[in-house]
């Protein structure tokens, strides 16, 4: 998937220092963290060399990778970030590693600031997540599937959907 109209917004904001612009640029939108396998944390918090510190990282839709079986993500908003978020001394790196990264401070005044933009601007309108792999789902009906087959759709889709709905909450152990 090529970047979208929520990458440039994000690297413009970034290239001008404009925190509060790369705040707008996602506060929207649908983010996907990854999903942990079993026997993993469950939030995949890493060391960032750019920030020297702990972060979170997400992913903006047009930096998700081409499908691969068993990789999945979550899909959550900036406001389930900003209200769960596990540790104030972490980052929330979005894209990182991209030349369209930014990394968000995550201290509660910041959050509280990225909860007052999403008030502001409130959420652009989604549409229907397609991977490299494949397009929409092709199951007849997915009401009445148990919960954990209607996200991950992988048998009547052959996995073609990589993104679960929004449900992960970010308690962990506060290091």
């Amino acid at each position: 998937m090529p970047p979208t109209d929520t990458e440039r917004r994000l690297c413009e904001a970034t290239a001008r220092g404009d925190v509060d612009g790369q705040v707008a640029a996602v506060v929207g939108e649908d983010l996907y963290l990854a999903a942990p396998q079993p026997g993993q944390d469950p939030l995949p918090v890493y060391d960032d060399p750019v920030t020297g510190g702990r972060c979170i990282p997400v992913l903006t839709r047009g930096m998700l990778p081409p499908w691969q079986p068993q990789q999945f993500f979550d899909r959550v908003s900036l406001e389930e970030l900003a209200q769960d978020w596990p540790n104030d001394k972490w980052r929330l790196a979005i894209n990182p590693g991209t030349p369209c990264a930014a990394y968000l401070a995550a201290v509660p005044q910041a959050r509280a600031g990225w909860l007052r933009l999403r008030a502001q601007l409130g959420v652009r309108p989604g549409g229907l997540l397609v991977t490299h792999f494949g397009g929409r789902c092709t199951a007849r009906s997915r009401r009445g599937w148990p919960a954990a087959r209607r996200s991950r759709c992988t048998t009547a889709c052959r996995g073609t959907s990589s993104v679960r709905p929004s449900s992960t909450t970010l308690r962990t152990p506060r290091r």
